[in-house]
């Protein structure tokens, strides 16, 4: 769990316990990540933060390039979203160097979220300055983030959040209650009722069943 002036709360037992970790910035923290004992975390200046021993923290930027959220698909191979329009960046080596991706969407890529390393899903907003309206858009990568495809549009829903059980199976979460679902990669896509108004922030899956929502006011699915 993290928040506000550098906060990154740790929990070893299901969330029974937790502790609070040193995170040595006074920063807001915006999205965490553990893969293989190493944890990743950002800030909302955009700057990466490395741990391997629960202790000690090396913080990294990429020039010309702020983002507020990462995704590992595994110890290597990292994304870091939600920066500028259209941009996304890749690591290969665990976050030693970063590269820009330039795509050719007008849009923020908000976050990602790899089922292999060669196939990603993405959330991505679209604001329109003319009309004031928004449109989200779900898109689709099988080079590992060099080259996307739209999947889904849609006008005046914000989605926050997306999580994948499996190649096939997608949950993506939003605004005014929000859940969008794919069993089939992409292929097409429906909604499920979550007989909620909140804004929904958060979703993740324990095992290929089982998934927990978060939104706002206190919002638990």
């Amino acid at each position: 769990a993290v928040g506000w002036e550098g906060v990154i709360y740790k929990t070893a037992d299901g969330g029974m316990n937790w502790t609070k970790l040193n995170s040595g910035t006074s920063e807001h923290i915006t999205s965490v990540m553990s893969i293989s004992g190493i944890l990743y975390a950002t800030t909302e200046s955009g700057k990466i933060l490395r741990c391997s021993d629960q202790l000690n923290w090396n913080s990294y930027t990429i020039p010309n390039y702020i983002g507020n959220n990462i995704h590992f698909f595994y110890n290597f191979q990292g994304y870091f979203t939600g920066g500028q329009e259209g941009q996304i960046a890749k690591t290969t080596n665990g976050g030693t160097s970063w590269e820009i991706i330039t795509t050719n969407f007008k849009g923020t890529i908000r976050k990602v979220f790899f089922v292999s390393s060669s196939n990603g899903f993405a959330i991505s907003q679209i604001y329109n300055k003319v009309d004031n309206t928004t449109t989200c858009q779900i898109l689709k990568t099988n080079d590992g983030g060099s080259n996307w495809t739209i999947l889904y549009e849609e006008q005046n829903v914000i989605l926050n959040d997306l999580h994948f059980t499996d190649n096939l199976h997608g949950y993506f979460v939003g605004t005014n209650g929000n859940i969008i679902l794919t069993v089939n990669g992409g292929t097409s896509f429906s909604k499920a009722s979550s007989n909620v108004s909140q804004v929904l922030n958060s979703i993740d899956f324990i095992n290929e069943f089982t998934g927990y929502i978060v939104g706002n006011k206190g919002t638990i699915l």
